[in-house]
């Protein structure tokens, strides 16, 4: 659980994998334009929670799958976990109870060099992706190890997705030419992919 001074600050993300392929999530993908070269950009991420005060991480990631993509989530302990923070991947040593996380995302706020935001990220089970519905009008987004580190480079269209054996479930169509992007905590996940 968290204290008063570290609540706003610490997040917890879920690293779903089936097989070769990983689970992000597409909030609200009505709302994004197409930029000033007329792209489509889409920014997906790891299903992602702020955790309040008085509640452990765990649960704060269980609720969180349960509202984004409607089912249940088991938490799996990581061998070893991660520090990341400035592009640069770190071994450390977590004295946790229970789960250790895969990694540890460290952002330092722009405005403010002193502010910092922490998004610990466990490895989830979710069962089969073939299940999974999106709820609340979002998009889950299903790609390999490959295919995440083309977005990493911003070389990853939705039309090269699908070639690719990557998916998309949505009610949403995209047109193949959008772009998709990892968000910050997904970066973090391609920068430690050789650790799983």
């Amino acid at each position: 659980m968290i204290d008063k001074e570290d609540e706003g600050g610490l997040f917890v993300s879920g690293i779903a994998k089936n097989k070769e392929n990983y689970l992000f999530l597409l909030k609200n993908p009505e709302v994004w334009k197409p930029d000033e070269s007329g792209r489509l950009k889409l920014p997906f991420g790891i299903i992602e929670r702020r955790v309040r005060r008085g509640e452990t991480a765990e649960n704060a990631l269980m609720r969180e799958f349960r509202k984004e993509i409607g089912t249940e989530i088991k938490i799996l302990n990581s061998e070893t976990s991660h520090f990341i923070y400035n592009g640069h991947v770190d071994e450390m040593t977590m004295k946790a109870k229970s789960n250790k996380p895969l990694f540890v995302y460290k952002e330092e706020k722009t405005e403010d060099r002193r502010c910092f935001k922490y998004i610990y990220s466990f490895m989830t089970d979710v069962g089969k992706f073939d299940d999974i519905r999106p709820l609340n009008r979002n998009a889950v987004v299903l790609m390999n190890r490959d295919l995440l580190k083309k977005s990493a480079r911003g070389k990853l269209s939705v039309g090269e997705l699908k070639l690719h054996g990557g998916r998309i479930i949505s009610e949403t169509e995209f047109p193949d030419e959008a772009l998709l992007y990892p968000t910050p905590a997904s970066k973090g996940l391609y920068l430690c992919g050789r650790c799983h």
